[in-house]
């Protein structure tokens, strides 16, 4: 029928049944630990390192895929864009406040900051597009 909603439920047994198969050793194992950050940290560094000095990155031994924050340039027009979208929102509530309605007003602000951060999240869109076609290339396997 038109116009009206269609309400779904959800229900979960009460009882289920586990089986533990792992001792606390192995789960212990699957977390990891100080070294492993350690490493994480030094192989980042050295990535972020080739990044500045403008080394081709192979994309197999090394990724450069949320590293660019650590360039200056990079960070620099992420947090622009950050904080103009910041400012566009705050300005529209300031202007609107108390002269819109609430929900109004809030359908304004939050087009504005779709219109304010759209070229953000089509580069997103298209650096997971990217991965995705790598990730599923002959090279990634």
């Amino acid at each position: 029928k038109m116009g009206q909603k269609r309400q779904r439920r959800v229900t979960f047994n009460e009882e289920t049944r586990t089986r533990t198969t792992y001792s606390s050793d192995q789960v212990q194992g699957c977390w990891y630990n100080d070294s492993d950050y350690h490493s994480f940290k030094t192989d980042i560094c050295q990535t972020v390192d080739l990044m500045k000095h403008n080394f081709c990155i192979d994309e197999v031994l090394y990724s450069q895929r949320g590293l660019e924050k650590y360039l200056k340039d990079a960070a620099r027009s992420q947090h622009e864009v950050q904080e103009k979208a910041w400012f566009v929102v705050m300005k529209r509530q300031e202007v609107g406040q108390g002269k819109e309605d609430p929900m109004t007003l809030a359908d304004s602000i939050a087009q504005f900051y779709t219109n304010e951060t759209r070229l953000a999240k089509m580069a997103a869109y298209l650096t997971g597009i990217a991965d995705e076609r790598y990730a599923r290339s002959p090279v990634a396997a």
